[in-house]
């Protein structure tokens, strides 16, 4: 700990900062006790006129009135977390302030607390993204196929330059929307929204994701395919399914959502009505099953009605949307079961540890995981571990089309800034939510 001369006092930048005030204390050490016994506090303000000890999570330290007040500063730096991410089986965080165990038997920042380049800080959760939303791409409520609107978005990612591409599922397209453009076009199905069979059409796609070299990779729902358009194109190539609703290794049935292994190109599929997950490796005409694929059930050998799909490089896993099921699970590549990540499985609910046909699920660079949680109208946000959601945009329960509002929040996808982008499905229309 560091302790400031006389003078001093810390001064919170939120009403939250402020852990606890404790009268009568003794003298600093007491007051600095009282501080290492939380393991949120970062700062200790003590009085030796007042006996006045006051402890914080956050704040700055500034110049003060009283002549006999000082400020203590506990110690942080990276090599007090250097057990984050290990099992707690060794005693790495069992007896540690600085880290937790969590659910999965893995330490990690303690509850309030976020993981933020080597170490844990304070977690300003409501305060991270702005709750009005912004739109980017369509007019709210107003379905239609021309150059500035959307019909129904089920999905959003984002290429290496920001430039957004939509699954529009009722006019049959992909838009592309550069930053700050008006007007979308059209690189995918029909700019007139016309739909068909042949390899210039889509039939309702629903997913999507893009590769490094701008090819668009479409779960084109109604065809029972997935088609790729190389950039610049004006038809698509059939990377998967044939046409035909099927179970076969080769043939799919409905599928919803695309994902892809950036640094293989290997191509993740939820084929949502045979209940798995497929993979294709790239250039094959047969997939494996990877997920699922043992029928429709709530088993953690099973999926109900997957949607979106996200691949996990760090944990070599799928975090999948088990809609119907009301949870997010976690498969790892070779496992024969899922963990639960989010959602009480077959439970739907509004509240922070429920979900209600959960449609999409995306995850940032330290693990902490963003869920379009369709029916509850809110996007939910989990640290790293832990199975408490906290909402950051939407009100549960609560469908509407104002900025603060979703109506089918069905798609989500983050930028290099943390930046939350959303298709807002009934509203015809992609949010963007700046991140502070």
């Amino acid at each position: 700990m560091n302790i400031t001369t006389f003078g001093f006092e810390c001064q919170s930048n939120l009403s939250t900062d402020r852990l606890a005030t404790f009268n009568n204390v003794l003298n600093i050490v007491h007051c600095a006790s009282n501080c290492n016994r939380q393991p949120l506090c970062h700062y200790f303000n003590y009085d030796t006129w007042t006996k006045i000890c006051r402890i914080f999570s956050d704040g700055s330290i500034a110049a003060s009135n009283s002549s006999t007040s000082r400020v203590g500063t506990v110690r942080y730096i990276p090599s007090l977390y250097s057990s984050y991410g290990q099992p707690c089986a060794s005693n790495n965080c069992q007896v540690n302030r600085y880290l937790s165990c969590n659910t999965f038997n893995i330490c990690q920042c303690p509850a309030s607390q976020v993981w933020y380049t080597q170490m844990c800080v304070a977690d300003k959760i409501s305060h991270r993204w702005n709750s009005t939303g912004i739109t980017i791409a369509g007019i709210t409520g107003r379905a239609g196929a021309t150059p500035t609107q959307l019909n129904s978005p089920t999905a959003v990612t984002l290429d290496s330059f920001n430039a957004i591409y939509i699954s529009a599922r009722d006019s049959h397209r992909v838009q592309k929307w550069l930053p700050g453009a008006v007007n979308g076009t059209t690189v995918a199905g029909q700019s007139n929204g016309s739909s068909g069979s042949g390899l210039a059409y889509l039939n309702k796609p629903t997913g999507l994701a893009v590769d490094s070299n701008g090819s668009i990779y479409i779960a084109d729902y109604n065809n029972h395919r997935i088609v790729r358009w190389s950039n610049g194109s004006t038809i698509g190539t059939i990377i998967a399914g044939n046409g035909t609703c099927g179970s076969a290794m080769n043939l799919l049935c409905y599928p919803r959502a695309v994902t892809l292994d950036p640094n293989t190109n290997t191509l993740f599929i939820s084929d949502s009505t045979n209940y798995r997950i497929m993979q294709y490796l790239p250039g094959a005409t047969f997939g494996t099953v990877v997920a699922g694929g043992n029928g429709q059930g709530i088993s953690s050998t099973q999926l109900m009605d997957p949607r979106g799909l996200h691949f996990d490089s760090l944990t070599n896993s799928i975090v999948i949307s088990n809609g119907v099921g009301q949870n997010i699970v976690r498969w790892v590549l070779g496992s024969s079961s899922w963990t639960l990540m989010a959602g009480v499985t077959n439970v739907s609910g509004g509240s922070s540890i429920k979900l209600l046909n959960p449609a999409d699920v995306v995850l940032d660079s330290t693990g902490n995981m963003y869920v379009a949680d369709l029916g509850n109208n809110r996007i939910q946000f989990f640290l790293a571990g832990q199975l408490n959601g906290t909402t950051i945009a939407g009100v549960v329960s609560t469908p509407g089309n104002t900025s603060i509002l979703f109506n089918g929040p069905a798609g989500l996808a983050l930028d290099n800034e943390l930046n939350l982008y959303v298709a807002d499905l009934l509203n015809d229309r992609v949010q963007k939510f700046l991140r502070y």
